[in-house]
């Protein structure tokens, strides 16, 4: 009797397991929304306190926004777009859904433009699913703090490989948190003058102004 009785609590047990396991991998577009600085990038800052090293230490993108559009074809959905030195943009193309692929990835489904058929000539959005995925690397609840992109890409002999880079949420503006990483503080000079910045703001002897440390190094 007694093993059946355990039989049975392991059986009424299963539902609420599988239920955890599933609450845990499920993600959304909006979890994914916002701005996403490189890893690489905001290490190599902490340590360097030099933007210039940090922006060519990163191998791609520096910073990753995912956000709702508000014109086009994509108007009111999520699009992703890559940030690269902080002053070349790439494409923006509408997310439709992102797609489970075990581990805590997700391939991503891009609407694909297309001509809808009528006098209209509306363009249309078109599931395809997309050479990118997205890993949840860490996560707080609802919130996700660090995911890995993958982009499909082919070596030199032609074989497909996963090429991949991390990128952390800061939870704040990027320029705030370059300022706040390299210069923000308080400092005094020879004479004993106090100089202090925050993260957006400076405070002199006798002035006060806002700032900004350079972000953007493009070669001509």
């Amino acid at each position: 009797m007694r093993i059946i009785s355990a039989i049975i609590t392991a059986i009424l047990f299963i539902p609420a397991i599988t239920s955890a396991a599933a609450e845990k991998t499920a993600v959304s577009i909006e979890q994914l929304a916002g701005t996403w600085l490189s890893k690489e990038y905001s290490e190599t800052l902490q340590a360097t306190k030099d933007p210039k090293q940090a922006v060519e230490k990163v191998p791609d993108a520096c910073s990753l926004r995912i956000f709702k559009a508000d014109s086009g074809p994509a108007n009111g959905r999520y699009v992703r777009t890559f940030i690269y030195n902080f002053h070349e943009g790439g494409d923006a193309p509408a997310i439709l859904d992102l797609r489970p692929a075990g581990d805590d990835s997700f391939i991503l489904v891009y609407g694909k433009e297309e001509l809808a058929e009528g006098p209209e000539k509306t363009v249309k959005l078109t599931p395809m699913t997309s050479g990118e995925m997205v890993r949840i690397v860490s996560r707080a609840g609802n919130s996700v703090q660090e995911i890995e992109w993958s982009k499909k890409d082919f070596d030199e002999n032609k074989k497909i490989e996963w090429r991949k880079a991390a990128f952390i949420k800061t939870g704040e503006d990027i320029t705030r948190y370059v300022n706040r990483t390299v210069l923000a503080g308080k400092y005094k000079d020879s004479q004993g003058r106090s100089f202090v910045f925050t993260d957006k703001k400076a405070v002199w002897p006798g002035r006060a102004f806002n700032y900004a440390v350079q972000q953007d190094f493009a070669e001509d």
